[in-house]
């Protein structure tokens, strides 16, 4: 029984799936998408801290360069580049956040009482899917493209089915953003994006959680250094890792 519901000081999620009259037999608990105003609010302002720190490092970097220019062309080129740095801040200032928290669903008699049980909040939303059979990959590949899962397909295998990698694909930093929320880097071993560390961390030995998934999106991002004012600029990747995490989306550099 999808709706809105009111809730009472304390009640948790298990208690309102049970409200629900519990999952229909369609229902992809992976996909699940449980969002948060505070948490929404909090990733904000993480984003906004993210960009104006990155906002920083290259005014301060194109004033040092332009004051540097020898001559009419490069100065030019820096205004050029200039532009550029203007219209991608714009791009990432423009990134609304989710409020998206990661959770894991199960029956509501598995779920009471444990971690994920969570105590609910005015305005708290939770979506869950139908079954979903597709992988999703995009950034620097061939042809960026939608594709039936399987459970023998690693996720070389979705890129090759892409086109492979595009010139200027960044295969150090593939990752992936989960159906449930969370993202994990794919090309150096099976690890997990701690969005409240800002760090990458292994995954427990105890989750069940498959290197692909049905809903999953692989990322292939671009090398920032083939982008002459992008080469010194710290913490970029982490930036974008970030953005996606938070945001649920992938920034395109052009």
């Amino acid at each position: 029984f999808p709706g809105t519901y009111i809730i009472s000081k304390g009640e948790t999620l298990a208690s309102v799936i049970n409200r629900a009259g519990g999952y229909s037999d369609r229902a992809y608990l992976r996909g699940a998408v449980f969002t948060r105003e505070s948490i929404k609010k909090q990733q904000q302002k993480s984003i906004t801290e993210m960009v104006k720190r990155l906002e920083r490092q290259l005014f301060t970097r194109g004033s040092v360069e332009a004051s540097a220019a020898a001559s009419e062309t490069e100065v030019e080129a820096k205004k050029i580049e200039q532009e550029q740095q203007k219209k991608f801040l714009e791009s990432l200032k423009n990134i609304e956040a989710t409020g998206r928290m990661s959770i894991r669903m199960a029956h509501p008699r598995l779920l009471k009482g444990s971690s994920y049980d969570i105590a609910l909040e005015h305005n708290d939303n939770l979506h869950i899917p139908v079954n979903n059979s597709v992988v999703n990959v995009t950034g620097a590949v061939m042809s960026q493209g939608s594709f039936i899962y399987s459970e023998k397909l690693n996720y070389k295998d979705y890129i090759e089915m892409s086109g492979g990698y595009a010139k200027y694909a960044d295969k150090k930093n593939v990752y992936v953003l989960k159906v449930d929320g969370s993202a994990m880097k794919l090309s150096q071993g099976f690890t997990r994006w701690n969005d409240s560390r800002a760090r990458w961390e292994l995954t427990s030995f105890s989750d069940d959680i498959r290197e692909i998934e049905p809903g999953d999106t692989i990322i292939v991002p671009e090398k920032l250094d083939r982008i002459a004012w992008l080469r010194h600029t710290q913490s970029l990747t982490q930036i974008l890792y970030q953005v996606a995490v938070t945001a649920g989306v992938a920034v395109v550099l052009f």
